[in-house]
């Protein structure tokens, strides 16, 4: 199966519906995973919580709003407070939110007109305080967003470099695996994401499961990273080959493939669905090859 066709794929799985109120009507709290959520001019509800989708709000929210992996556009008026994780943040010329924001992964981009009085940015995780709006220029959220995103790309660089160099031939199976077997890996990343969230939510009901739970959540974010490592190698080569660098060395290619993934996960909408996928097809592949050591496509008939 081709790559574009397993994205395809991959975005249709993940994709929920599409939640329009209609105009003028009154509605409870809104939680979705998947799809979209839109709140039209003259629509009131109580709260949203959605994860992996887009949130547009141009009515009023009387509670809060909770946005992770999708971006959230402010056109209307959010009387509670706003967290935003992994997508950015666009209030429109008439956009009020009068509790707090909290970013974590994103950028703010307001228009003139909006008031946000109070944001707090916490890139990766690390808070840098309240600050008020408008008073901070919007490029310095917007640069604190960029430099955040691009350690996070030194990190993973470094890191991958140091996996290929460690365990070259481990990585080489991972890449060999994916390119035989595309459509696996995304079931199984899939599945590893339902039954190990699951699995968590079990084990950290008891005191004694936490650290069983803790333990597995480092387990797949291995495999997840490691799995990217072999995929931007795999990207990396393919973009390689159309530049006629056919014979560069492994740690170009991972250079090369990284950056490309890096770039595309800084457009807006797209991003979003790009790092889905690319989070479906390394933690799929770091399981399904089991870091590389799981099938040796070296040896003959390994396809087979």
């Amino acid at each position: 199966m081709k790559a574009w066709m397993i994205l395809l794929l991959s975005a249709v799985m993940l994709a929920g519906p599409a939640t329009v109120l209609a105009a003028g009507s009154v509605s409870g709290p809104i939680d979705q995973i998947g799809g979209s959520v839109q709140v039209p001019a003259g629509v009131t509800v109580s709260g949203i919580r959605m994860v992996g989708g887009p949130v547009t709000v141009e009515g009023t929210v009387t509670g809060g709003v909770r946005v992770v992996g999708g971006p959230l556009r402010v056109d209307g008026q959010v009387d509670g407070d706003v967290h935003l994780v992994g997508g950015p943040l666009l209030v429109g010329p008439h956009g009020r939110i009068l509790g707090t924001v909290t970013l974590v992964g994103g950028p703010p981009m307001l228009s003139p007109g909006a008031y946000v009085p109070h944001l707090l940015i916490k890139p990766g995780g690390f808070s840098w305080g309240v600050l008020p709006w408008p008073s901070l220029p919007a490029f310095v959220g917007y640069g604190l967003w960029m430099g955040w995103r691009l350690a996070q790309w030194v990190l993973f660089l470094v890191l991958g470099i140091a996996v290929l160099a460690l365990w070259p031939r481990q990585v080489e199976a991972t890449a060999a695996y994916l390119v035989e077997f595309p459509g696996r890996c995304v079931a199984i990343g899939l599945v590893a994401i339902l039954a190990g969230l699951s699995l968590m939510v079990i084990l950290a009901i008891t005191l004694v499961g936490i650290p069983l739970s803790l333990l597995l959540l480092l387990f797949l974010a291995a495999a997840e990273v490691f799995g990217k490592i072999a995929l931007s190698l795999l990207l990396g080569r393919r973009v390689l080959d159309l530049a006629g660098r056919s014979g560069a060395l492994p740690v170009w290619g991972l250079v090369a493939g990284s950056l490309v993934l890096f770039l595309l996960g800084l457009i807006p909408w797209l991003g979003v669905l790009v790092w889905l996928a690319v989070f479906l097809f390394s933690l799929g592949v770091g399981l399904g090859s089991f870091f590389g050591t799981g099938w040796n496509p070296f040896a003959k008939g390994a396809a087979s």
